[in-house]
């Protein structure tokens, strides 16, 4: 018998596949200290874009109820009562045309005063400017000057 010589077997050369324990722990303690920095400017982005919004749909109804009162020759009401706003017509002895309602809208953020105003055909009315506030502090104005004009402004109180 011829001399072999002995061979020493060797572990195949296989690559580790996946993540270690330790790597996954760091991964996932990384990620949550990345979203715990970024939850509060989430939070406070939203809330402004719900102020934008609400402040977008105050006034839409607003131009709404002026193009209307213009078009119809006839006073038309924007009354604000909790997260509605409705744009109705009104009769000729004052009384609302609910039958007849031009619009309904409803919003996420507190709009005060929750008063009406009144749009008539001679584009008068009495001027008006509303706080639209959120729980985290934004706050937006809507203004209506005495002839008619609606702006939104960013900062500030009526």
């Amino acid at each position: 018998m011829p001399n072999r010589p002995l061979t020493v077997l060797k572990k195949n050369n296989v690559k580790q596949q996946g993540f270690t324990l330790v790597e996954m722990l760091v991964t996932i303690a990384v990620m949550a200290i990345i979203v715990a920095i970024a939850a509060p400017s989430m939070s406070r982005q939203l809330a402004d874009q719900r102020i934008r919004t609400t402040a977008a749909t105050l006034d839409n109804a607003l131009s709404t109820a002026k193009a209307e009162s213009l078009i119809r020759k006839q006073k038309v009401k924007v009354s604000i009562t909790g997260t509605t706003i409705q744009v109705v017509p009104l009769k000729a002895d004052g009384s609302d045309d609910t039958a007849n309602k031009i619009a309904e809208y409803k919003v996420n953020s507190q709009i005060s005063p929750t008063t009406t105003i009144t749009f008539n055909p001679y584009r008068q009315v009495t001027a008006t400017c509303y706080n639209i506030t959120d729980d985290n502090g934004s706050a937006r104005q809507v203004q209506v000057d005495a002839t008619v004009n609606i702006s939104i402004k960013s900062a500030g109180s009526c």
